[in-house]
């Protein structure tokens, strides 16, 4: 569940339209779909999930990477084992994926921690979602959400 909260093993690069990625893809971070395991080292490469997305950010957590477009959409990839993926479940995504639960939210910057993840809308608002331990996701509770 994502809820609102008012006021390292890979590169990145966003291009004109859609995002470069390059480093190890070992839980799928680099959104280029599954690789066999003596192929995981990756010289940088187009994202083709995001190949006709304007991408605004691209962000690296650990294991896992996200990304907003200029419309404002967040697109999430790579290990999901915290929730961290904003997807509702716990399953690694190797390919990026929209965040349905902030559709209707127009985002402008992301930030990712190593099982957490941060957003903030264009009306000002912080979206937190992943690991809550020590209440890191700030929602008065330890949970992951």
């Amino acid at each position: 569940t994502l809820r609102p909260r008012n006021p390292g093993t890979m590169g990145q690069s966003s291009t004109t339209a859609g995002a470069v990625v390059w480093g190890s893809s070992e839980h799928g971070q680099l959104g280029i779909g599954s690789l066999p395991t003596e192929d995981r080292a990756v010289a940088p490469r187009l994202v083709e999930g995001l190949r006709s997305v304007p991408v605004r950010q691209v962000v690296a957590g650990g294991h896992y990477s996200a990304s907003v477009s200029e419309s404002g959409e967040v697109y999430t990839w790579g290990c999901g084992k915290d929730g961290q993926l904003g997807h509702g479940d716990t399953k690694d995504v190797h390919m990026p994926r929209a965040v349905r639960s902030l559709q209707s939210k127009v985002i402008r910057c992301i930030s990712c921690a190593e099982h957490h993840v941060g957003a903030v809308s264009e009306a000002g608002i912080l979206f937190t979602w992943g690991r809550g331990q020590n209440g890191r996701l700030g929602h008065g509770g330890t949970e992951n959400e």
